[in-house]
């Protein structure tokens, strides 16, 4: 039957391990984004580099305008793409923080059921430790009566009382 710390434990690496997913899904959508921005910037870059070497015949205006647009529009896409780094660096960061604060509240939580469960494996061991042992002076005197009135206690007496009391203790 499950404890409540069981069932916190469950729940705990339930919701860890969901949050965990749905991060990993968050950190795969920006990587493909970043990939989407640096395949446009290489192209961007690729049309500049072309339109270098092989000038068309435009009156110059248009090209150096041309020119001029495809490197502002290079530099934004590193801009963007730089954002898109530091943005993802920051999701990793928090993931891991997560992922190490779940982990420490984990161990937490495995720490107390371990506790728990020693202390209830003691609990029951005690209890059955805790059996209403007869006295000694009960023993004797129990052992008088069955020998007879007058008789002493010889150390095969005190030998036979230990071992019944021992005898007791052990079931």
């Amino acid at each position: 039957m499950p404890t409540e710390n069981h069932q916190d434990y469950d729940q705990l690496l339930e919701s860890s391990s969901t949050t965990i997913d749905n991060q990993r899904k968050v950190v795969a959508l920006l990587q493909s984004r970043l990939r989407e921005e640096r395949e446009e910037r290489e192209k961007v870059e690729a049309q500049v580099a072309e339109l270098k070497q092989n000038p068309q015949p435009q009156p110059q205006h248009q090209l150096y305008a041309k020119i001029e647009e495809l490197e502002e529009r290079n530099r934004l896409l590193s801009i963007k793409s730089r954002e898109e780094r530091q943005k993802l660096e920051e999701k990793i960061k928090t993931l891991e923080y997560r992922d190490e604060s779940q982990s420490r509240r984990l161990a937490e939580k495995q720490n107390r059921l371990d506790e728990l469960e020693s202390v209830a494996e003691l609990q029951q061991k005690s209890a059955t430790a805790n059996k209403d042992l007869p006295e000694a002076a009960d023993v004797l005197k129990d052992l008088r009566k069955a020998l007879g009135k007058k008789s002493t206690a010889s150390l095969a007496d005190v030998e036979k009382i230990l071992e019944i009391i021992e005898g007791d203790g052990n079931e």
